[in-house]
């Protein structure tokens, strides 16, 4: 398995786009997206599926 950190921005429609190298086969990847903590962030409980697409 190989790993590459990218930077993004998660825009007005909630979405991300993402370039890799051009290296890389066309192929399924596992993506794991990490916010930074804000203080000013109220904290949501969240509910399972609430992401879905």
């Amino acid at each position: 398995m190989q790993a590459i950190e990218l930077q993004a921005n998660i825009d007005e429609k909630r979405q991300i786009h993402l370039q890799v190298p051009q290296d890389w086969p066309c192929q399924n990847v596992k993506v794991i997206v990490l916010l930074e903590e804000q203080e000013n962030i109220v904290n949501k409980k969240r509910s399972f599926g609430q992401f879905h697409g």
